[in-house]
């Protein structure tokens, strides 16, 4: 699998807004406070590696990642392979594309990632890295370190409340 020393952040995008009934709204009052809160904490980690920020291309994730983009002075890249599964998307193809999406990123890891995505995609990346299952809540956050091919749990932050 991977090969190098990296720390990998995975993070569940705020809370939405649920005001609307749409599938691609942003965040709420609420999820912008837990953006803020999740920006200070993860710049002094971050500030010193640029770290790849990655996201889902739903408007909740960019709306989460935004902040802390512009505080460290990157951009974000968007992939559709961190979507959430679609209606049209059968279990086994959406676990295959989250599966080749870690596949590949584990042959090209920065120093520091920074996923932000959805709570049905982020278990399965920690399942591919790790080993392990956990759900992750609104503005979750789990911070993964490097130990040979495989990786560990080193941190668990929630920002939900």
């Amino acid at each position: 699998m991977c090969q190098s020393h990296n720390d990998v952040f995975l993070l569940r995008h705020g809370h939405r807004h649920v005001i609307y009934e749409r599938d691609d709204n942003g965040l709420s009052e609420r999820g912008n406070q837990q953006v803020s809160e999740l920006s200070q904490y993860l710049l002094p980690l971050c500030e010193h590696n640029s770290p790849l920020l990655v996201c889902s291309p739903k408007l909740r994730c960019l709306e989460t990642v935004a902040p802390l983009a512009q505080l460290l002075n990157v951009e974000v890249r968007v992939s559709q392979f961190i979507d959430e599964q679609n209606g049209n998307e059968s279990q086994f193809d959406f676990e295959s594309r989250v599966k080749n999406y870690v596949s590949d990123i584990c042959h090209a890891l920065p120093d520091t990632l920074i996923i932000c995505s959805h709570g049905d995609v982020l278990p399965l990346i920690l399942h591919n890295l790790t080993r392990q299952t956990m759900l992750f809540r609104p503005a979750g956050l789990v911070r993964l370190a490097q130990s040979g091919s495989r990786f560990l749990i080193k941190e668990t932050k929630d920002f939900s409340d």
